[in-house]
């Protein structure tokens, strides 16, 4: 779902996992899967984050008003939505 190949997917997670940003559980419905729960860390590095963003987006879309703001991001969403599908994302591509 997100484009991103499976071994890719099990780095990302490892790397999570080794700053303390997540852990991975048994599934409470499928004993063969496993889950990737966000730690408390993990949760306050995304608060963090989500601030930022917040702070971005309002330095770069200052100069528009809210209602030009909604319908920015509806042509967005609509040009991405017909954008032609691209390939799984590896991680033999580089950051």
């Amino acid at each position: 779902m997100l484009g991103i190949d499976r071994s890719t997917m099990v780095s990302l997670i490892d790397q999570l996992e080794t700053a303390g940003l997540a852990r991975r559980r048994p599934s409470a419905t499928d004993r063969r899967a496993r889950e990737i729960a966000i730690t408390p860390k993990g949760r306050r590095l995304l608060q963090e984050a989500r601030k930022l963003i917040w702070q971005v987006e309002d330095e770069v879309l200052g100069g528009l008003t809210a209602e030009e703001r909604r319908r920015l991001l509806t042509l967005l969403r609509r040009a991405l939505d017909s954008a032609p599908a691209q390939p799984l994302w590896s991680a033999a591509e580089g950051d």
